[in-house]
């Protein structure tokens, strides 16, 4: 039997990861859709929510090392922050390529050039807040 809820949420990603980031996680071809991400998504909820509604807390777990965080996670959260810090060098590699200043013309755009290429600040286009519009995007297709 076919979890339709898992295939469409695994199209959803992979739609949003190549608009993103310009490439798929492939999720659509995983044999159970990547359901793994999805379990580990639910499982930040709670940190999730004492970030956005205690705004000191975000700034101090934004400090701590990605790989301590993996090491000291329970197997959810472990999935969690690997997917976090392959999306984290994603957005710096596309961020480098982007900015090199011999930009490939048949290099697929994503919405990482386009912020970069846009009129928005220099604080705007920084890495910080480029990965968390990065993040917010694709939070929105992990349910």
């Amino acid at each position: 039997m076919v979890n339709l809820g898992a295939a469409i949420s695994a199209l959803a990603r992979d739609v949003a990861f190549e608009y993103i980031l310009g490439r798929s996680h492939n999720s659509l071809d995983s044999e159970d859709f990547d359901v793994a991400v999805l379990h580990a998504a639910e499982g930040a909820g709670p940190l999730w929510r004492i970030t956005k509604h205690v705004g000191y807390v975000f700034p101090i777990v934004n400090t701590l090392p990605v790989d301590w965080m993996i090491k000291i996670s329970d197997d959810s959260m472990k999935t969690f922050f690997a997917h976090m810090k392959a999306t984290m060098k994603d957005t710096k590699d596309l961020m480098a390529s982007a900015s090199a200043p011999t930009l490939d013309n048949h290099v697929q755009r994503t919405m990482v050039h386009e912020i970069l290429d846009s009129k928005l600040p220099p604080e705007d286009k920084s890495f910080q807040r480029v990965f968390e519009d990065v993040t917010s995007s694709l939070s929105n297709c992990l349910t």
